[in-house]
């Protein structure tokens, strides 16, 4: 079994943290990286009720520190804008647990095999937390209104993608130069899981995501679809 993801390098906009000690500096015990993780939820909570009243550009960082009862500097310690505290909640967490679901697939599996079990992995979780599904609707609803969350969400997923990919490089073994299959293997993986979302964001959370997803990957795998 690989060892879970805890960090992605994305040019320090949307770097996952060493563990939520490290983030602060110190060790740290389970009671602190919780209050920091609840710390860390409350800003998203806050960004995304505020956009969702105001509209993006109706709201400031200095707001968004308000309602979640944080300072301006705590804030830029999770966060470097108030695109990146909404777009967080609807994409970081969810793609940092494929990341790991990915590092849980069996070794020595077809790599799309694995890249698709991670997928029905994640979306199994999703299915079993009402509240998740909820607060993942709201998300996207508020990133589909606005180009430019629209822009910074494409922007993230592309960065999960060259993480995807480095990651898969190690199931297909010694690859050449000129051998992307990684890249091609997880720019699928991630259309995927785009293109089933918004659908059923659209559909305001009626339509049967596991069922698009799977149509989805039934490809991904190397069937007929």
């Amino acid at each position: 079994m690989r060892q879970k993801v805890n960090e992605v390098d994305s040019g320090g906009e949307f770097a996952m943290r060493r563990g939520e000690a490290e983030h602060e500096g110190g060790g740290g015990t389970g009671l602190r990286e919780l209050k920091k993780r609840r710390r860390r939820e409350r800003i998203v909570a806050a960004a995304s009720g505020l956009v969702r009243e105001r509209g993006l550009d109706g709201v400031t960082v200095d707001a968004i520190a308000e309602a979640a009862e944080v300072g301006r500097a705590t804030f830029f310690r999770y966060f470097d804008s108030k695109e990146a505290a909404v777009v967080v909640g609807f994409y970081e967490d969810r793609l940092a647990a494929l990341l790991n679901a990915l590092a849980e697939q069996p070794e020595g599996i077809d790599p799309r095999r694995a890249m698709a079990g991670a997928i029905r992995a994640l979306i199994g979780g999703f299915q079993q937390n009402a509240d998740l599904r909820e607060f993942d609707l709201l998300q996207g609803r508020i990133v589909a209104a606005s180009p430019a969350l629209r822009s910074r969400s494409l922007e993230f997923q592309e960065t999960y993608a060259a993480a995807l990919a480095e990651s898969l490089a190690r199931r297909f073994g010694p690859l050449a130069p000129t051998d992307l299959r990684p890249h091609y293997l997880a720019a699928h993986a991630m259309a995927v899981i785009r293109i089933a979302v918004d659908h059923w964001v659209a559909s305001g959370g009626t339509g049967d995501l596991p069922a698009m997803v799977e149509s989805g990957l039934g490809w991904l795998e190397g069937g007929e679809g």
